[in-house]
Protein backbone atom coordinates (compact mmCIF):
# COMPACT_ATOMS: atom_id res chain seq x y z
CA UNK A 1 0.00 0.00 0.00
CA UNK A 2 2.98 2.51 1.31
CA UNK A 3 4.49 1.65 -2.77
CA UNK A 4 1.81 1.61 -4.84
CA UNK A 5 -1.33 3.79 -2.97
CA UNK A 6 -4.73 2.90 -2.83
CA UNK A 7 -6.03 5.04 -5.93
CA UNK A 8 -3.10 3.29 -7.83
CA UNK A 9 -4.09 -0.20 -6.28
CA UNK A 10 -8.13 0.65 -7.47
CA UNK A 11 -7.04 1.13 -11.08
CA UNK A 12 -5.20 -1.77 -11.00
CA UNK A 13 -7.68 -4.52 -9.38
CA UNK A 14 -10.86 -3.26 -10.26
CA UNK A 15 -9.44 -2.41 -13.77
CA UNK A 16 -12.54 -4.08 -15.58
CA UNK A 17 -14.93 -4.32 -12.68
CA UNK A 18 -18.72 -4.00 -14.55
CA UNK A 19 -20.88 -1.26 -13.17
CA UNK A 20 -23.43 -3.87 -12.37
CA UNK A 21 -21.17 -5.94 -9.69
CA UNK A 22 -22.33 -5.45 -6.22
CA UNK A 23 -19.88 -3.59 -3.96
CA UNK A 24 -19.73 -2.38 -0.44
CA UNK A 25 -21.30 1.07 0.21
CA UNK A 26 -23.13 2.70 3.09
CA UNK A 27 -26.27 1.64 1.99
CA UNK A 28 -25.81 -1.73 1.17
CA UNK A 29 -23.08 -2.73 3.90
CA UNK A 30 -23.93 -5.97 3.92
CA UNK A 31 -21.14 -8.50 5.31
CA UNK A 32 -21.65 -11.26 2.47
CA UNK A 33 -21.16 -8.53 -0.59
CA UNK A 34 -18.30 -6.59 1.53
CA UNK A 35 -16.82 -10.66 1.82
CA UNK A 36 -17.36 -11.47 -2.09
CA UNK A 37 -16.04 -8.28 -2.90
CA UNK A 38 -13.28 -8.36 -1.17
CA UNK A 39 -13.00 -12.23 -2.58
CA UNK A 40 -13.41 -11.70 -5.87
CA UNK A 41 -11.34 -8.42 -6.19
CA UNK A 42 -8.07 -9.85 -4.81
CA UNK A 43 -8.02 -13.80 -4.09
CA UNK A 44 -9.89 -13.99 -7.46
CA UNK A 45 -8.35 -11.26 -9.26
CA UNK A 46 -11.23 -11.02 -11.41
CA UNK A 47 -11.08 -7.20 -12.56
CA UNK A 48 -8.07 -7.14 -13.76
CA UNK A 49 -6.73 -5.78 -17.49
CA UNK A 50 -5.47 -8.93 -18.24
CA UNK A 51 -7.96 -11.49 -17.25
CA UNK A 52 -8.80 -13.96 -20.66
CA UNK A 53 -12.85 -13.84 -19.59
CA UNK A 54 -14.00 -10.40 -18.80
CA UNK A 55 -16.85 -10.26 -16.39
CA UNK A 56 -17.75 -7.02 -17.65
CA UNK A 57 -18.33 -7.83 -21.52
CA UNK A 58 -21.63 -9.67 -21.69
CA UNK A 59 -23.53 -10.29 -24.99
CA UNK A 60 -27.17 -8.67 -24.86
CA UNK A 61 -29.86 -8.82 -24.85
CA UNK A 62 -29.14 -12.03 -22.72
CA UNK A 63 -31.02 -15.51 -22.69
CA UNK A 64 -34.06 -15.69 -19.83
CA UNK A 65 -32.67 -16.83 -16.45
CA UNK A 66 -35.15 -18.94 -15.17
CA UNK A 67 -35.31 -21.09 -11.69
CA UNK A 68 -36.76 -21.32 -8.11
CA UNK A 69 -36.65 -18.61 -5.55
CA UNK A 70 -38.49 -17.91 -2.07
CA UNK A 71 -40.28 -14.78 -1.87
CA UNK A 72 -42.07 -13.43 0.47
CA UNK A 73 -45.79 -11.89 -0.06
CA UNK A 74 -47.46 -9.17 1.42
CA UNK A 75 -48.13 -10.61 5.09
CA UNK A 76 -45.16 -11.91 5.15
CA UNK A 77 -45.68 -15.30 4.20
CA UNK A 78 -42.66 -17.02 2.13
CA UNK A 79 -43.62 -18.86 -0.61
CA UNK A 80 -41.28 -20.77 -3.28
CA UNK A 81 -41.72 -19.29 -6.80
CA UNK A 82 -40.52 -20.17 -10.78
CA UNK A 83 -38.86 -16.57 -11.39
CA UNK A 84 -38.09 -15.43 -14.88
CA UNK A 85 -35.68 -12.71 -15.92
CA UNK A 86 -37.20 -11.89 -19.74
CA UNK A 87 -35.72 -8.66 -21.39
CA UNK A 88 -36.78 -5.21 -18.74
CA UNK A 89 -38.62 -7.64 -16.61
CA UNK A 90 -38.62 -10.06 -14.09
CA UNK A 91 -41.65 -12.71 -14.06
CA UNK A 92 -42.86 -14.80 -10.99
CA UNK A 93 -44.98 -17.55 -11.26
CA UNK A 94 -46.76 -20.40 -8.66
CA UNK A 95 -45.84 -23.19 -11.18
CA UNK A 96 -43.09 -23.44 -14.00
CA UNK A 97 -46.08 -24.95 -16.29
CA UNK A 98 -48.31 -21.30 -16.04
CA UNK A 99 -48.02 -19.46 -19.42
CA UNK A 100 -49.16 -16.36 -17.90
CA UNK A 101 -47.26 -14.95 -14.48
CA UNK A 102 -48.82 -14.03 -11.35
CA UNK A 103 -46.81 -10.56 -11.56
CA UNK A 104 -44.24 -8.81 -12.78
CA UNK A 105 -41.53 -5.83 -12.01
CA UNK A 106 -40.03 -3.81 -14.41
CA UNK A 107 -36.09 -4.12 -13.62
CA UNK A 108 -35.61 -0.76 -14.40
CA UNK A 109 -37.35 0.97 -11.42
CA UNK A 110 -35.42 -1.27 -9.12
CA UNK A 111 -32.94 -0.75 -6.59
CA UNK A 112 -31.30 -3.75 -4.51
CA UNK A 113 -30.19 -4.12 -1.02
CA UNK A 114 -29.47 -7.34 0.87
CA UNK A 115 -30.13 -7.16 4.56
CA UNK A 116 -27.00 -7.28 6.84
CA UNK A 117 -29.14 -9.53 9.10
CA UNK A 118 -31.01 -12.56 7.91
CA UNK A 119 -34.64 -13.12 7.80
CA UNK A 120 -34.93 -15.81 10.60
CA UNK A 121 -37.02 -18.13 8.24
CA UNK A 122 -34.30 -17.36 4.83
CA UNK A 123 -30.67 -17.22 5.11
CA UNK A 124 -29.83 -15.50 1.97
CA UNK A 125 -32.25 -12.37 0.99
CA UNK A 126 -32.25 -9.82 -1.40
CA UNK A 127 -34.95 -6.80 -1.75
CA UNK A 128 -35.73 -5.70 -4.60
CA UNK A 129 -37.47 -1.94 -4.27
CA UNK A 130 -39.79 0.11 -6.54
CA UNK A 131 -40.83 3.01 -4.72
CA UNK A 132 -44.25 1.35 -4.43
CA UNK A 133 -43.36 -1.87 -2.59
CA UNK A 134 -40.30 -3.67 -1.50
CA UNK A 135 -39.84 -7.44 -2.84
CA UNK A 136 -37.95 -9.43 -0.71
CA UNK A 137 -36.52 -12.39 -2.21
CA UNK A 138 -34.37 -15.58 -0.55
CA UNK A 139 -32.38 -17.82 -1.87
CA UNK A 140 -30.60 -21.36 -1.34
CA UNK A 141 -27.21 -20.02 -1.95
CA UNK A 142 -24.71 -17.54 -1.65
CA UNK A 143 -24.13 -18.42 -5.15
CA UNK A 144 -27.30 -18.49 -6.52
CA UNK A 145 -28.59 -14.99 -4.88
CA UNK A 146 -25.34 -13.45 -6.18
CA UNK A 147 -26.05 -14.26 -9.85
CA UNK A 148 -29.68 -13.30 -9.52
CA UNK A 149 -29.08 -9.57 -8.18
CA UNK A 150 -25.94 -9.25 -10.62
CA UNK A 151 -28.41 -10.48 -13.73
CA UNK A 152 -31.31 -8.24 -12.50
CA UNK A 153 -28.39 -5.29 -11.73
CA UNK A 154 -27.25 -6.21 -15.57
CA UNK A 155 -30.11 -6.25 -17.49
CA UNK A 156 -31.19 -3.00 -15.55
CA UNK A 157 -28.16 -1.32 -16.70
CA UNK A 158 -28.62 -2.23 -20.02
CA UNK A 159 -32.08 -1.45 -20.81
CA UNK A 160 -31.78 1.94 -18.48
CA UNK A 161 -28.61 3.16 -21.13
CA UNK A 162 -31.02 2.49 -24.04
CA UNK A 163 -34.29 3.65 -23.01
CA UNK A 164 -35.24 7.12 -24.50
CA UNK A 165 -35.85 8.98 -21.31
CA UNK A 166 -39.12 10.13 -22.28
CA UNK A 167 -40.69 6.81 -22.64
CA UNK A 168 -38.92 5.42 -19.80
CA UNK A 169 -42.04 3.92 -17.32
CA UNK A 170 -44.03 1.22 -18.16
CA UNK A 171 -46.78 0.02 -17.24
CA UNK A 172 -45.68 -3.61 -18.27
CA UNK A 173 -44.80 -5.53 -21.21
CA UNK A 174 -47.23 -5.19 -24.26
CA UNK A 175 -48.63 -7.93 -26.32
CA UNK A 176 -47.44 -7.04 -30.46
CA UNK A 177 -50.76 -6.90 -32.33
CA UNK A 178 -50.56 -9.25 -34.90
CA UNK A 179 -51.52 -8.88 -38.54
CA UNK A 180 -54.00 -11.45 -39.06
CA UNK A 181 -53.21 -13.06 -42.90
CA UNK A 182 -55.48 -14.97 -44.47
CA UNK A 183 -54.29 -19.35 -44.95
CA UNK A 184 -53.23 -18.28 -48.68
CA UNK A 185 -50.86 -15.51 -47.45
CA UNK A 186 -49.40 -17.35 -44.66
CA UNK A 187 -48.47 -20.16 -46.98
CA UNK A 188 -46.47 -17.80 -49.52
CA UNK A 189 -44.55 -16.99 -46.30
CA UNK A 190 -44.02 -20.34 -44.82
CA UNK A 191 -40.50 -21.26 -43.23
CA UNK A 192 -42.03 -24.31 -41.59
CA UNK A 193 -45.49 -25.80 -41.32
CA UNK A 194 -47.47 -28.62 -39.63
CA UNK A 195 -49.21 -30.36 -36.38
CA UNK A 196 -48.31 -29.29 -33.21
CA UNK A 197 -50.10 -29.19 -29.58
CA UNK A 198 -50.37 -26.41 -27.87
CA UNK A 199 -51.29 -25.60 -24.27
CA UNK A 200 -54.00 -22.76 -23.67
CA UNK A 201 -53.28 -19.80 -21.42
CA UNK A 202 -56.04 -19.75 -18.50
CA UNK A 203 -57.40 -22.82 -18.72
CA UNK A 204 -53.94 -25.07 -20.13
CA UNK A 205 -55.62 -27.69 -21.78
CA UNK A 206 -53.82 -29.08 -24.75
CA UNK A 207 -54.91 -28.90 -28.28
CA UNK A 208 -53.93 -30.09 -31.88
CA UNK A 209 -53.42 -26.80 -34.47
CA UNK A 210 -51.97 -26.32 -37.80
CA UNK A 211 -48.88 -24.34 -37.47
CA UNK A 212 -46.69 -22.13 -39.78
CA UNK A 213 -43.34 -20.28 -39.00
CA UNK A 214 -43.29 -17.32 -41.33
CA UNK A 215 -40.56 -14.37 -40.95
CA UNK A 216 -42.36 -13.10 -38.30
CA UNK A 217 -44.78 -14.79 -36.50
CA UNK A 218 -46.16 -17.89 -35.97
CA UNK A 219 -49.39 -18.36 -36.63
CA UNK A 220 -51.78 -21.23 -36.07
CA UNK A 221 -54.67 -22.68 -37.37
CA UNK A 222 -57.64 -24.86 -35.29
CA UNK A 223 -58.96 -26.47 -38.92
CA UNK A 224 -56.22 -28.68 -40.13
CA UNK A 225 -57.23 -28.19 -43.68
CA UNK A 226 -58.21 -24.63 -43.77
CA UNK A 227 -59.67 -22.79 -46.39
CA UNK A 228 -57.29 -20.05 -48.46
CA UNK A 229 -59.46 -17.25 -47.28
CA UNK A 230 -59.86 -18.67 -43.80
CA UNK A 231 -57.59 -16.46 -40.87
CA UNK A 232 -55.25 -18.10 -38.16
CA UNK A 233 -56.82 -18.46 -34.50
CA UNK A 234 -53.48 -16.23 -33.83
CA UNK A 235 -50.54 -15.94 -34.29
CA UNK A 236 -47.01 -15.53 -31.73
CA UNK A 237 -45.01 -12.64 -33.04
CA UNK A 238 -41.27 -13.68 -32.78
CA UNK A 239 -39.46 -10.78 -32.10
CA UNK A 240 -38.57 -10.05 -28.57
CA UNK A 241 -38.66 -13.58 -27.75
CA UNK A 242 -36.78 -16.10 -26.99
CA UNK A 243 -36.94 -20.02 -27.62
CA UNK A 244 -35.79 -23.35 -25.29
CA UNK A 245 -36.62 -26.19 -24.65
CA UNK A 246 -40.29 -26.60 -22.22
CA UNK A 247 -39.90 -30.34 -21.37
CA UNK A 248 -39.17 -29.75 -17.84
CA UNK A 249 -41.27 -26.51 -17.70
CA UNK A 250 -44.50 -28.20 -18.92
CA UNK A 251 -43.83 -31.96 -17.79
CA UNK A 252 -44.46 -32.69 -21.52
CA UNK A 253 -42.14 -34.78 -23.83
CA UNK A 254 -40.71 -32.97 -27.29
CA UNK A 255 -42.05 -29.61 -26.00
CA UNK A 256 -40.76 -26.34 -27.28
CA UNK A 257 -41.31 -23.30 -25.04
CA UNK A 258 -41.31 -19.69 -26.55
CA UNK A 259 -40.91 -17.02 -24.47
CA UNK A 260 -42.27 -13.59 -25.35
CA UNK A 261 -42.70 -10.35 -23.11
CA UNK A 262 -45.76 -10.99 -22.27
CA UNK A 263 -46.48 -15.06 -22.18
CA UNK A 264 -45.19 -18.38 -22.59
CA UNK A 265 -46.27 -20.41 -25.08
CA UNK A 266 -45.88 -24.32 -25.08
CA UNK A 267 -46.11 -26.57 -28.17
CA UNK A 268 -45.35 -30.01 -28.26
CA UNK A 269 -44.09 -31.80 -31.64
CA UNK A 270 -44.91 -35.77 -32.02
CA UNK A 271 -41.14 -36.53 -31.32
CA UNK A 272 -37.67 -35.72 -30.59
CA UNK A 273 -36.32 -35.12 -34.34
CA UNK A 274 -39.78 -32.84 -35.16
CA UNK A 275 -39.07 -30.46 -32.21
CA UNK A 276 -35.28 -30.54 -33.56
CA UNK A 277 -36.52 -29.43 -36.88
CA UNK A 278 -39.04 -26.97 -35.63
CA UNK A 279 -36.82 -25.24 -33.17
CA UNK A 280 -34.08 -25.09 -36.04
CA UNK A 281 -36.64 -22.96 -37.95
CA UNK A 282 -37.67 -20.39 -35.45
CA UNK A 283 -34.34 -20.34 -34.11
CA UNK A 284 -33.35 -18.77 -37.89
CA UNK A 285 -36.47 -16.47 -37.97
CA UNK A 286 -35.54 -14.85 -33.97
CA UNK A 287 -31.94 -14.74 -34.44
CA UNK A 288 -32.89 -12.46 -37.38
CA UNK A 289 -35.54 -10.26 -35.67
CA UNK A 290 -33.39 -9.81 -32.32
CA UNK A 291 -29.52 -9.00 -32.93
CA UNK A 292 -27.65 -9.56 -30.14
CA UNK A 293 -24.35 -7.26 -29.54
CA UNK A 294 -21.20 -7.45 -27.25
CA UNK A 295 -21.76 -4.98 -24.11
CA UNK A 296 -18.44 -3.53 -22.10
CA UNK A 297 -19.71 -2.99 -18.92
CA UNK A 298 -16.66 -1.68 -17.34
CA UNK A 299 -17.27 1.49 -19.69
CA UNK A 300 -20.61 2.05 -17.99
CA UNK A 301 -22.07 4.15 -14.99
CA UNK A 302 -24.50 2.06 -13.39
CA UNK A 303 -27.79 4.08 -14.43
CA UNK A 304 -30.11 5.45 -11.19
CA UNK A 305 -33.33 3.59 -11.44
CA UNK A 306 -36.64 5.27 -12.69
CA UNK A 307 -38.99 6.37 -9.86
CA UNK A 308 -42.25 4.37 -10.29
CA UNK A 309 -45.86 6.80 -10.81
CA UNK A 310 -48.98 5.85 -9.15
CA UNK A 311 -47.72 2.07 -8.89
CA UNK A 312 -46.49 2.01 -12.60
CA UNK A 313 -43.63 0.10 -13.39
CA UNK A 314 -43.92 -2.90 -10.90
CA UNK A 315 -46.41 -5.36 -11.52
CA UNK A 316 -48.65 -5.44 -8.24
CA UNK A 317 -50.24 -8.25 -7.15
CA UNK A 318 -51.67 -10.36 -3.60
CA UNK A 319 -49.02 -12.83 -4.04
Amino acid sequence: MYAVGNERARQIYEATCPCWYLRPSEKNDSSIVRENWIRAKYERREFLADVKQTLAISVMPEQPREGFLWKQNKKGVWQKRYLMLHGRYLYYYKEPSQSYPSGFIDVCVLSWVLPNTSDQNKKYVFECQTGNRVYPFGADSINDMLDWVHALKRAAAYYLTLLDPSQQVSSGPDRNEVLKLSFAQIQSDTKKKGLLTKQGGAFRTWNKRLCFVTSSVLYYFRKEQPADGDLPEDGIPLDQCYITNGDQRSGKPHCICIITPSRTYFLCAANDQEKAEWISALLQVVEKLNPQRLVDFSQMMQPEPIKPINGVGGGDDSD
